[in-house]
């Protein structure tokens, strides 16, 4: 595996680890939006990712690469997401608009991903990216429609 795909698994990882830290610290407004059942089916699917992804850079033998990647990443994505969401970890709105940017940030990622498993033709990392990919767009689909909702009860208000 080259350094682009070690490098790319370490972004994907980062998205996966900064969406448990939202699920986290986000609490009740995750849990309002999209259901207590739907927030604990994130949290755990974003584990088993990254656990697949953290395996697969071990035996690929790039674990460094993609590690110090996942924390460059991380730590700007978590930048950006403190920066937008403020002091507003308790408002649906700006959750779910994070979530959204974050979703399809998440897919775009995992594309690259997918690209370089078919290139090398890893079915394990093949099989991972799609399932990751239709996550995220589930995922997204969902915070779009909880957004919509959003909007119309506070509309009608």
């Amino acid at each position: 595996m080259g350094e682009f795909t070690a490098k790319k698994l370490g972004e994907v990882l980062a998205f996966c680890r900064t969406g448990i830290f939202l699920a986290e610290k986000s609490g009740p407004a995750m849990v309002k939006a999209l259901g207590e059942s739907e927030d604990a089916r994130i949290t755990g699917a974003l584990m088993a990712h990254a656990a697949e992804l953290e395996k697969i850079a071990n035996e690929a033998g790039v674990k460094d690469i993609t590690f110090l990647k996942a924390e460059k990443t991380g730590a700007k994505l978590r930048s950006m997401m403190e920066m937008y969401v403020g002091d507003e970890w308790e408002n649906m709105s700006e959750i779910m608009e994070w979530m959204g940017f974050q979703e399809g940030s998440a897919i775009v990622h995992w594309q690259l991903v997918s690209g370089s498993a078919e290139a090398m033709n890893h079915e394990g990392l093949r099989e991972l990216s799609k399932k990751a990919i239709e996550f995220h767009k589930d995922i997204l689909n969902k915070v779009s429609e909880a957004l919509k909702k959003i909007g119309k009860d506070k509309t009608t208000v």
